[in-house]
């Protein structure tokens, strides 16, 4: 505007807290909107069963945590979660992503996503709407966009701030950094062998029948993560599962 006065309210000062963002993008959300409004699939009820399930595993898996700063939106196909950053360290926030991601894989609802941080504003209008500008939002969501596969990649920002028992959450893949999920798919105590083959095997035979080359990759790096996750597990009989053996995508634990 020509008026003088106008561009005097970008003469502010503000500080801004800093957040970490876990955003995560539904594949195939489309072909699950079209069944859900068909009364094929129970969208909704899945992903609330899956939010359900995560709270009460959380509870047992971390009851000292203290999840009462984490937010969760689902907007569409997109799943944000929000944490300020805090001397409390990073376990919460991806403990809850990894929880919620392997339960919604058992839903059938496969993610791909980023996790970062930045500086964040979350506020209300004077007419009540909400307003929400976050630089950890916008970093999540570049790195979604490379991830590829349905792995949820980390910035490296966040890795080096790890707390030495933080670091079993983290998985390296070459030289990029996932969020480690399988393990709340694949228990740790080899107590759930036969579903757990059996969700694999629904997997193989997805990708066997699948002729959309990029579902059918994607898939095949899901089968593979699992497999791996498996073989680094001595109480799990990682021969009961050769037929899913894939070549080595370079998965490794952090030191």
């Amino acid at each position: 505007m020509s008026h003088p006065n106008w561009n005097k309210i970008d003469q502010f000062s503000e500080s801004f807290p800093i957040y970490d963002c876990v955003y995560l993008d539904i594949l195939g959300y489309k072909e699950r909107v079209a069944e859900y409004f068909g009364n094929q699939y129970n969208l909704f009820g899945r992903i609330n069963r899956a939010l359900e399930k995560a709270e009460v595993v959380f509870t047992l898996t971390a009851p000292l945590l203290d999840t009462s700063e984490l937010s969760i939106e689902i907007i569409s196909d997109s799943i944000i979660i929000f944490q300020p950053v805090k001397q409390h360290g990073l376990a919460k926030l991806l403990l809850h992503a990894a929880i919620l991601t392997a339960l919604l894989n058992c839903e059938g609802l496969f993610l791909r996503g980023g996790i970062a941080r930045g500086k964040h504003c979350r506020r209300k209008t004077e007419q009540g709407f909400n307003f929400l500008a976050s630089q950890a939002l916008q970093k999540a969501y570049a790195l979604e966009q490379k991830a590829n596969f349905a792995r949820i990649l980390v910035e490296p920002e966040i890795v080096t701030d790890l707390a030495p028992e933080e670091k079993g959450l983290i998985v390296r893949e070459n030289n990029e950094f996932i969020l480690h999920f399988a393990n709340h798919v694949i228990n740790r105590e080899a107590n759930n062998s036969n579903y757990v083959h059996a969700e694999m095997t629904e997997l193989l035979s997805s990708i066997k029948n699948q002729s959309d080359e990029k579902i059918k990759a994607k898939h095949r790096w899901l089968l593979d993560y699992y497999h791996w996750t498996i073989t680094q597990n001595p109480k799990w009989d990682a021969l009961k599962f050769t037929e899913f053996a894939p070549p080595s995508r370079g998965f490794s634990f952090l030191t």
